[in-house]
This record gives C-alpha cells, sequence and structure tokens, in this order.
C-alpha cells in the first residue's frame, strides 16, 4: 500500500513531468499525525537494519540529494528520517556558496569531494543542481558563461551521475516541494 503512494511521488525518468502535478500535502503518504509517527518509527527501524547489512557488505555507497527551495523541510527530513542511521556510517554535506578554492575548480569539483566510500551513506543537503539553479538567477555569478550552458551543465550532470552509477554510487535524488 505505501509503496503505490510512495510510486505516485516519483518522476519517471525520460518522461515529462510538471512540479503542478505533484501533490505537496504530506497526506499522500500518511493520514495523520499518529499514522506518521507509527510510519517513521517503523522505517528507522528498518533503515538502521539495512544500513549495518549495507556497511558490512561495504560494495555501494548511498548518496542521498536532497533539493528544495529554503524552508522546504531539507534540515528536518534530515534530523527526523535519518535519525534511524548510525552516525558512523554515514555523512551529512550542506553545500552554500562556493569558497575561493571551490571556485578555482570545476563546478563538480566539491561535490566529488564529499562522495563517501563503499558502505557508507552520504547526504548532500543542495546538490550540483544548484549550479544549475543559481546562474539561472543570477547569471552574473559564473565566469565565462557559455551561450547553451544550462544544456551544458544538464549534459555534464548526467554524464557525471553514470559515472557515479558505473563505480558504484547508488543515487537517490529528491525534491522537497511544499
Amino acid at each position: 500500500m505505501l509503496r503505490e503512494k510512495i510510486d505516485i511521488l516519483k518522476v519517471k525518468p525520460n518522461r515529462p513531468f510538471s512540479l503542478d502535478d505533484m501533490p505537496t500535502a504530506s497526506k499522500a503518504l500518511y493520514a495523520d499525525k499518529e499514522d506518521y509517527k507509527k510510519l517513521l518509527t517503523k522505517y528507522k527501524k528498518n533503515i538502521d537494519y539495512l544500513q549495518l547489512k549495507f556497511y558490512a557488505s561495504a560494495t555501494h555507497t548511498l548518496l542521498v540529494i536532497l533539493q528544495g527551495m529554503d524552508t522546504a523541510g531539507k534540515d528536518s527530513m534530515i534530523r527526523h528520517v535519518m535519525s534511524g542511521v548510525n552516525p558512523q556510517g554515514c555523512s551529512v554535506s550542506s553545500f552554500k556558496k562556493p569558497s575561493v578554492e571551490e571556485l578555482q575548480h570545476d563546478y563538480l569539483w566539491r561535490y566529488q569531494q564529499k562522495i563517501p566510500s563503499l558502505g557508507m551513506i552520504g547526504i548532500f543537503n543542495r546538490s550540483y543542481y544548484e549550479d544549475l539553479i543559481v546562474p539561472s538567477v543570477h547569471p552574473d555569478s559564473i565566469r565565462n558563461i557559455a551561450e547553451d550552458w544550462f544544456n551544458q551543465r544538464c549534459s555534464q550532470i548526467n554524464e557525471y551521475e553514470k559515472y557515479l552509477t558505473a563505480n558504484k554510487v547508488i543515487v537517490m535524488k529528491f525534491f522537497l516541494h511544499l
């Protein structure tokens, strides 16, 4: 039953979608606050068990990418949902405005530095998708902007995620849309 509800929230690869068609109310997954608490408790235990197996096998890395507007609940999601995870097997990286050092490299460099090792879970609070969003709003924020920079970066990000996947990184992306 829950799997069917979650499928409603998934964006299918290579298919157009509109955020307007996506539910924003939490009621898409649970009926009320008590139902939410029960589900959260149940899945925290499940996450703890799965993380232990994941860590012990050390065959893959899990990268969870959280995107969303300010106040969308990224920090709260990390705090509540990931509280069932053993902190020794998990890292959280928040990406703000690039530092001087980061600006001396290509835009993907700072993200690559934070990809965890096999058996570990990495959470990105914002990600390289910001490097599509910010220049769209503030075109003066990147130097030497190419005319078709947006399409180039989309292509580069797709190739980067293929590279990660080929190197045993499972990428799960979540856009928190309120």
